[in-house]
């Protein structure tokens, strides 16, 4: 009996092992794949395997939908002594993709493939369903996003601040920028803020809360009419605040939706001679009543002791 067991168990093992041969080293995993317009949803994929690097995937986007960010692959090593193969350890790839559905429809997402070695293997193939709006979703100017330039006009090489405002009817629960502005003719550096709110304002009759989620410098390099496009985020909404009884009978699951922005003009002038030029300005008494216009026929000079004010010499 013992050796029947022993017998038994060994064929288990090698049954066991050749189904798991028999699978492809790379899955795909959509959690969600029912979905309204406008709504970001992810697909991720695995790959196992025993290489030293984390191996490349090439990936097909679905139909009706957008790329909206790749993350970096992330990848785990397991150490353990395999009596099948020569090697003692195995390395989980795990790659996401995020996408937003873009139109109604149901749109298949064809296999990702990955290469091992000499042999090449497919994923499983997965299905997007993706609906109008529910109850749950934005309606149309629910929420709604512009930018907003400090200044219409500007010099070549002066900054101007860029900030992206959030109109809600509900509270912001979280957000995700995917892509930033981005300019011909221009440097822009993103100032590290979290979301802030400013305040409330009445638009056609509607209360919305008004966000500054991202905040952005930017410096002109040339002259002319630059346009700025405005990048995308992602929203998630917190409905606990709309006061609907249907928000708080369910369970809370944050959902997140990708908006565009509408992009601005900033108008850029040349620069002046004499303001590329660094010039010093001398301190004058300001005395009341009294506006004393620069005068071309006084020199100015420092005086000993650079605490004072300059002494002006008229000739």
């Amino acid at each position: 009996m013992k050796h029947l067991s022993i017998i038994l168990t060994m064929i288990l093992g090698i049954a066991g092992f050749s189904a798991s041969a028999n699978e492809s080293p790379i899955t795909m995993q959509i959690p969600n794949s029912e979905v309204c317009v406008g709504e970001v949803f992810q697909i991720a994929y695995q790959v196992v395997s025993h290489t030293e690097t984390i191996p490349s995937i090439e990936v097909a986007s679905p139909k009706g939908c957008s790329l909206l960010a790749v993350a970096e692959p992330q990848s785990e090593v397991r150490y353990s002594r395999n009596p099948w193969t020569d090697t003692d350890y195995v390395r989980y790839s795990r790659y996401v993709y995020t996408y937003r559905a873009d139109k109604t429809g149901r749109y298949t997402v064809n296999p990702a493939t990955t290469k091992l070695g000499n042999d090449k293997f497919k994923s499983n193939s997965g299905l997007i369903t993706v609906t109008d709006a529910d109850n749950s979703t934005p309606a149309q100017g629910d929420i709604f996003m512009k930018l907003d330039l400090s200044a219409q006009h500007a010099a070549v090489g002066e900054p101007v601040t860029l900030s992206v405002l959030l109109f809600s009817r509900w509270m912001l629960d979280d957000y995700t920028a995917y892509r930033y502005p981005a300019a011909k003719n221009c440097n822009i550096e993103r100032v590290p803020t979290g979301p802030e709110h400013i305040g409330e304002e009445v638009i056609d009759g509607t209360v919305y809360g008004i966000w500054i989620i991202e905040r952005y410098v930017l410096t002109p390099t040339r002259s002319g009419k630059i346009k700025i496009e405005a990048g995308c985020y992602g929203i998630a909404p917190d409905y606990r605040s709309s006061g609907d009884s249907f928000f708080f009978s369910h369970r809370r699951v944050q959902r997140r939706f990708a908006f565009t922005p509408a992009g601005v003009t900033l108008d850029v002038e040349k620069s002046s001679p004499k303001d590329s030029r660094p010039s010093v300005k001398p301190k004058s008494e300001k005395r009341p009543g009294i506006i004393r216009e620069p005068d071309e026929n006084i020199i100015y000079v420092m005086t000993d002791d650079m605490s004072r004010h300059v002494s002006p010499i008229t000739i």
